[in-house]
């Protein structure tokens, strides 16, 4: 996850990978906007990010956890 972003996190490719599609296309948008933004905004947007990545990622592990225990449950019943 840090891997992707490290070198695709101004165009949102780990928020993609996440299916985070919503943040990831405003993370496009500002990497477009930052020309005439003088590249600031998207500077501080990675450099949060990098910290609440792992939460987002805890919380898509959760559901998928969530789902397949549900999945697992009917099929038992």
């Amino acid at each position: 996850m840090y891997l992707l972003w490290f070198f695709l996190g101004e165009l949102g490719g780990h928020s993609f990978y996440l299916g985070d599609t919503s943040y990831a296309i405003g993370m496009v948008v500002v990497w477009v906007a930052r020309w005439f933004l003088f590249f600031i905004p998207i500077a501080i947007w990675a450099l949060i990010d990098v910290f609440l990545i792992v939460k987002r990622l805890e919380t898509l592990n959760e559901e998928l956890e969530q789902s397949i225990i549900q999945s697992v449950r009917s099929y038992e019943g």
